[in-house]
């Protein structure tokens, strides 16, 4: 991933981004090697700020991001980055989120797009079996 990716988007309403594991983007700048992923982390905040909305969905077809387990995850969360136990897969992250966008003021769409109004986000994967509290 390079910064430069990111950059493309920054016209747009929302966006959703894939992530690996419980969450995880590259955005901690620790040494030169990861210089990039510091980048990435300003690109994104600077997209938030303008109001872009990201939000965050797993990968895989049963399981829940939580952006609470790494510290990447934690400042990704304080910065604005939404997903926090989001189960839905990618394409439905999407549809949801110009739904929302089309249907709802930005502030409001924070706060929508991790609640289950149609039944699209999972209990098969319910927070508390997986995750302690």
């Amino acid at each position: 991933m390079y910064a430069e990716q990111f950059k493309a988007y920054e016209n747009y309403d929302g966006l959703v981004i894939e992530a690996t594991g419980l969450g995880c983007l590259p955005i901690s700048e620790t040494d030169d090697l990861t210089k990039e992923s510091g980048k990435i982390f300003k690109v994104l905040k600077d997209m938030i700020k303008r109001g872009i909305i990201i939000v965050e969905s797993p990968q895989t077809i049963f399981g829940r991001i939580n952006l609470n387990v790494y510290e990447d995850q934690r400042n990704a969360q304080e910065v604005g980055i939404l997903g926090h136990l989001n189960d839905m897969t990618t394409e439905t992250t999407f549809i949801k989120l110009a739904w929302l966008l089309s249907n709802y003021k930005k502030e409001e769409v924070k706060n929508l797009i991790m609640k289950d109004l149609r039944k699209e986000l999972s209990n098969r994967t319910e927070f508390e079996k997986y995750f302690l509290k």
